[in-house]
């Protein structure tokens, strides 16, 4: 980000880490977007990056697709599939005959689940789902995130980039929503099921990027040693907490 001059190394080793993130799941695969964020005044070597992030969306739902056929197949049989429990699971053909009452159990989802996803995605809870953590370290580490955010100086206006990390956050986020619909949501639920607040990690520093783009708030001087020991403290009280937990079990 800082650098005057991006040489092909760097873009080589940007690919590899957003191909390590969108390999994990490929609901994350926008964030090959990502790529567009290198200004082309700083490429000192002829690559055209929308043809770099164009190819690596190609290949990698290629293989995504190849990968997941069995999955794919059943969301798109016109029969729903039967779950373990004998309940009908979403199927596309389904959400396509009835896209208005699943528009409504997303809404639903996301008004009610939303202040679970933010707490669970910082803290609370861990594991799958079973160790509860004091609200005080959820409160700490929302904090420590936001003025992470806030630069200490006025930097240029980043617009363009704010909108597309905008665009990238809702599609990778509806995309977290539709795969969990699809595959693990019975037809009648009142909520979309299997959200957890951790399948939205890999977007929340551009949350933060966005926050970063509001110029009516700075910080003069820098509280990175702050910042540090308040993510220190915080750390040895989570471990306290989790040790506390599992002893008492």
């Amino acid at each position: 980000y800082t650098k005057e001059v991006v040489e092909l190394k760097d873009v080589l080793i940007l690919v590899c880490v957003v191909s390590g993130i969108v390999m994990i799941k490929y609901i994350y695969i926008p964030i090959i977007g990502l790529l567009l964020f290198i200004p082309k005044h700083k490429i000192n070597f002829r690559v055209d990056r929308k043809k770099i992030a164009v190819s690596m969306f190609g290949m990698l739902s290629m293989f995504e697709i190849g990968s997941k056929m069995t999955l794919i197949t059943e969301a798109a049989a016109k029969n729903m599939q039967i779950r373990s429990d004998g309940l009908y699971k979403y199927s596309i053909g389904y959400v396509i005959s009835n896209l208005g009452d699943t528009l409504i159990v997303v809404t639903r989802t996301v008004f009610e689940k939303i202040s679970f996803f933010v707490e669970s995605m910082i803290a609370n809870p861990l594991g799958w789902v079973e160790i509860q953590l004091p609200n005080i370290i959820v409160l700490g580490f929302a904090i420590v995130l936001i003025f992470s955010a806030i630069p200490n100086h006025r930097s240029p206006k980043i617009t363009k980039m704010m909108v597309t990390a905008g665009f990238i956050v809702v599609i990778v986020s509806g995309l977290v929503l539709a795969a969990m619909l699809i595959s693990y949501t019975y037809v009648g639920a009142d909520t979309i099921l299997g959200v957890q607040g951790r399948y939205f990690l890999p977007v929340l520093p551009l949350v933060l990027l966005i926050v970063q783009g509001n110029k009516n708030i700075i910080v003069k001087n820098s509280i990175e040693s702050e910042l540090i020991l308040a993510i220190i403290g915080l750390q040895l009280y989570t471990i306290w907490s989790i040790v506390s937990v599992v002893i008492m079990r």
